[in-house]
């Protein structure tokens, strides 16, 4: 019996060489089936279709894929072979095994990234909010690291997944990534950095994330993201000033009027080259693509909008084209379109840079203080009366008189005697006080404040930044800059 054992030559020797040729089938079968869960999830790709049954149409991608290898893999035809006859009834095509894979998958993918985190053991931390199409809050999580190998040292950021959150306060944020901490193993007094967007529940002083986290651990400076900081000084510009605002609304009608009717967009594409675009309701810079379009070809969408009016037969749409028309004929929104223009143009050109990936804390900085001498020297005077030049010329084009509205004196009570001395300001003042210089003052203001707090991380960290400047400090000037720095943290 022993000898038999060690040659393999026991009386079921050839139930036993089924057994192994049945296993080996099923693992082949398995790595096939993982592999195209693999290709499908690297491509966001849908899994099922409106069916689930092989050899139908519509039956999905996953489905799909398994019948295109089994037209050229033996392993995957004889697995089809064996489900068309009815020989096995645990097919391992099902959405339960496939989301049993994805799961599998996942555990391992996570595994892998706990590991690089721990052997790097100081990591920083990324977080934000979005609601989904199910209408429920999810907070995404990422994680980054610096990863030391003997030829190079890479940073590393690896996304954790969605968490579905009911509780989208500070406190509810931080209990969820600290349960995320506990679950992985990882230490929040490693925790060095952290990074969020400006809303209230991440960036507040007291009961924000960043406010919570640094009371259980001083260490974990906060950085918000410079792009969308920079993006709402844009917003609070924009919105400091009824003009503006009703501005971009009349920017967003534009498209909405073509793009409502099929035949309007016809119309529009018959005497534009260019095709008007939506407002982006998030990045205010890059609102520069739409009003660029409308101000190349004011003279055409003008002419649109009064061929749209004499063409429709529906009085709502002949009343909206000649309202639009009239409105962006005329010399206040010529103005307007003008000077966003060439402000928002400026900006998003900065906005482009500060979001490429060799721009540190010092570029930044650099990139900061350009914008604030673009914003002091475009409102000077020379500036508002170049602008004032560009939009006469294109309200010349329009057939409209470079006109601005009179303004209308309103009585004063006068008290005690007092006569004021003050004279009224003209039309051309009036905009100029009240448009021009109040929304490039609320932008100055903005700009100072919302990057206050990356000079001071700069003041910290600035050293770092740049290999060639700590090259050329001798030992005496890095170790006075190591030594603010870890005492400043201390202290933090």
């Amino acid at each position: 019996m022993s000898v038999n054992l060690k040659s393999n030559a026991t009386i079921d020797q050839n139930l036993q060489r089924m057994i192994e040729n049945e296993k080996k089938h099923w693992r082949l079968v398995l790595e096939r089936l993982f592999v195209i869960v693999l290709m499908l999830a690297e491509r966001s790709l849908p899994f099922r279709g409106h069916r689930e049954q092989l050899y139908q149409p519509n039956n999905g991608n996953f489905l799909a894929q398994v019948e295109l290898i089994a037209k050229f893999d033996p392993v995957m035809l004889e697995h089809l072979k064996r489900i068309k006859n009815k020989e096995c009834f645990d097919t391992y095509l099902g959405k339960d095994v496939q989301n049993e894979i994805i799961g599998l998958i996942s555990r391992r993918i996570l595994k892998t990234i706990v590991s690089s985190v721990q052997s790097s053991k100081y990591f920083s931390v990324i977080m934000d909010c979005t609601p989904w199409v199910s209408h429920k809050e999810q907070l995404s999580i990422l994680l980054r690291c610096v990863k030391i190998n003997q030829e190079e040292v890479q940073i590393e950021e690896f996304f954790c997944g969605f968490f579905h959150i009911t509780d989208s306060t500070g406190s509810g944020l931080v209990e969820t990534f600290l349960n995320l901490l506990a679950e992985y193993n990882l230490d929040l007094m490693n925790c060095r950095g952290q990074s969020y967007d400006n809303g209230a529940n991440m960036r507040g002083q007291y009961k924000g994330v960043q406010a919570l986290i640094k009371e259980k651990n001083p260490r974990a400076l906060y950085v918000p993201c410079a792009n969308h900081t920079f993006n709402l000084m844009v917003c609070d510009a924009a919105k400091s000033v009824s003009i503006a605002f009703n501005f971009f609304g009349t920017v967003q009608r534009i498209f909405t009027f073509f793009s409502a009717s099929t035949v309007r967009w016809d119309i529009l594409q018959s005497v534009c080259k260019m095709t008007v675009k939506s407002l982006s309701d998030t990045h205010w810079e890059s609102r520069i693509n739409s009003i660029k379009v409308v101000k190349d070809n004011l003279v055409q969408i003008i002419e649109a909008l009064y061929k749209v009016a004499d063409s429709s037969s529906i009085g709502v749409a002949v009343s909206e084209a000649n309202g639009l028309a009239n409105e962006i004929s005329s010399y206040q929104f010529i103005l307007s379109l003008t000077i966003w223009h060439d402000l928002l143009f400026e900006i998003n050109k900065v906005s482009k840079v500060m979001q490429n990936l060799s721009a540190d804390i010092s570029i930044m900085i650099k990139l900061v203080e350009t914008t604030k001498i673009f914003l002091e020297s475009f409102r000077c005077d020379e500036s508002f009366e170049a602008i004032i030049k560009k939009s006469e010329e294109i309200a010349i084009k329009l057939g409209t008189e470079p006109l601005f509205p009179q303004v209308r004196l309103s009585r004063k009570r006068r008290f005690f005697e007092y006569e004021g001395t003050d004279t009224p300001l003209n039309g051309k003042s009036k905009y100029k006080v009240d448009f021009f210089i109040a929304i490039i003052d609320v932008a100055l203001v903005s700009l100072n404040e919302r990057f206050k707090m990356l000079n001071s991380y700069n003041k910290i960290l600035g050293f770092l930044t740049r290999t060639e400047k700590m090259q050329s400090l001798d030992t005496n000037e890095l170790l006075n800059d190591c030594e603010k720095f870890r005492n400043i943290t201390e202290k933090s």
